[in-house]
């Protein structure tokens, strides 16, 4: 009988409780064999060029730089290492611009240990892990990337309602950054950062970072991430 492969997998979580948890999971199911844990994006390039794991399983909100942009920064350092992104947060990214960066498959907040394993399964295999409930998602992502070069008259007055401040952060708050990231870059505090995204928030009658990159989209403001 063919012994099973288990794949080599680097942990790249800024939480020690969690990284613990999901070292102690992955060794429990065999699904595949921890061989480091990162806290920070420096730490996770600096020990797969280490390592050489065959696969990453990425926090989505670990990377500061932002994971849109962390994700095709590491693809082109190290093309063959696989790259699983994970969230223990509701308000994750779109599963679309994560493929489009880099990353083989995503495990949202809701995803359970047997969905865990299949998707190392079938990105370790080459594949990539769509998360049932998300397909729907992903085909109005594209969807939503069909039309928005049609002109959005509804966008540009919404647009046009905002502060130039308001305008500059948009597209920062939709890219991901932090927020003491942004006021540092903009020399201004959190707690301004965090006013102006309430309001923008109020003034555009968005609810969730979803909707605000979907704006951002229609407006053009966002790159589209580019492969390696």
């Amino acid at each position: 009988m063919e012994k099973k492969h288990v794949p080599h997998l680097l942990i790249a979580e800024d939480r020690a409780l969690l990284r613990a948890g999901l070292k102690q999971l992955l060794a429990a199911s065999g699904a595949a064999q921890v061989v480091g844990e990162a806290a920070s994006d420096a730490q996770t390039l600096a020990l797969v060029r280490q390592l050489q794991p065959e696969m990453v399983l990425l926090e989505w909100t670990l990377p500061q730089m932002g994971t849109l942009e962390f994700l095709p920064l590491l693809a082109s350092r190290h093309p063959g290492v696989h790259i699983l992104v994970y969230t223990f947060h509701r308000d994750g990214p779109i599963l679309g611009d994560l493929l489009q960066a880099g990353a083989k498959g995503y495990l949202p907040w809701q995803a359970t240990e047997a969905d865990l394993r299949q998707a190392i399964q079938t990105v370790a295999q080459g594949g990539v892990y769509l998360y049932p409930t998300l397909v729907d998602t992903l085909v109005h992502d594209y969807l939503d990337y069909a039309v928005q070069h049609a002109p959005d008259r509804d966008a540009e007055a919404a647009w046009a309602n905002l502060t130039p401040r308001e305008q500059e952060l948009l597209p920062l708050l939709a890219e991901g950054c932090a927020q003491h990231l942004i006021a540092d870059r903009l020399c201004i505090s959190v707690k301004t950062v965090q006013t102006h995204r309430d309001n923008i928030f109020e003034k555009l009658d968005i609810h969730s970072r979803e909707d605000l990159i979907r704006f951002a989209r229609r407006k053009r403001l966002l790159e589209p991430p580019r492969r390696s």
